[in-house]
């Protein structure tokens, strides 16, 4: 039998996707969450923010920066390299977007 939903950690339950709609509060809804799972869980790791249009990239840098998640020294990959070298980091955020992580 194919399992459709795993659990991500023995004492987590399940994960999985959420979808809003155009103006559903996606941005606020991604900074509480992973808010939210950075106070469950007591783990150094790091969200990928990754958008496909500059504006929404804004969007979502502005509300998290808003909402005190994220501050101007978060970085935002603005190529592949610069990517692969942030993920090496200790980083909380990066945000980047999806064409520039194709990037050299």
């Amino acid at each position: 039998m194919l399992q459709w939903v795993e659990s991500a950690h023995p004492d987590l339950g399940k994960l999985g996707v959420f979808w809003h709609t155009q103006g559903g509060g996606k941005s606020y809804s991604m900074a509480f969450f992973t808010e939210k799972v950075r106070r469950e869980i007591s783990a150094k790791f790091t969200f990928l923010m990754m958008t496909d249009r500059n504006d929404l990239d804004g969007q979502l840098y502005r509300t998290f920066v808003g909402c005190g998640v994220a501050n101007e020294k978060t970085p935002r990959a603005s190529s592949g390299e610069m990517l692969k070298d942030l993920l090496k980091q200790n980083h909380r955020y990066i945000f980047s977007l999806i064409h520039n992580s194709t990037k050299t």
